[in-house]
């Protein structure tokens, strides 16, 4: 399963974390770490070895397409996912971002709760309280 959503170059991976939680549709209850270049990144009240995701930018840490990062969600259940850079380009003047825009699959229910098929309507309802530029 998978979702493509645009965001905007200077988003916090911390602003990440969240978009990532609004497309999945969960509720952001449990630990999560973002791994770029062997450096981890997570919320500081976490305090896990890890520096602040909120003091780093999506363009700092993935400045071109094709560079990914590791997202893990949930150290229980070890949710691994992957986050690609795609495209870089412009902004544009009639999208508010963040936005999904394609998707594929079930996502899996958070502690036990109900999967839910890709909805996209349902994900840029939920990321339209997150982070809008």
């Amino acid at each position: 399963m998978w979702r493509r959503v645009k965001v905007s170059a200077d988003t916090p991976l911390g602003g990440l974390h969240l978009v990532i939680q609004a497309a999945m549709g969960w509720d952001g209850d449990h630990l999560h770490q973002f791994t770029v270049n062997r450096r981890n990144f997570s919320d500081p009240a976490y305090e896990l070895d890890a520096m602040d995701e909120w003091r780093v930018d999506l363009v700092g840490v993935l400045p071109r397409s094709g560079l990914t990062a590791s997202y893990l969600y949930d150290f229980g259940d070890s949710w691994q996912h992957t986050v690609e850079v795609e495209k870089i380009h412009d902004a544009e003047a009639d999208v508010t971002y963040p936005c999904c825009v394609a998707g594929k699959g079930t996502r899996p229910g958070e502690d036990g709760g109900e999967p839910q098929p890709f909805n996209i309507e349902r994900i840029n309802h939920y990321l339209d309280r997150v982070l809008k530029s």
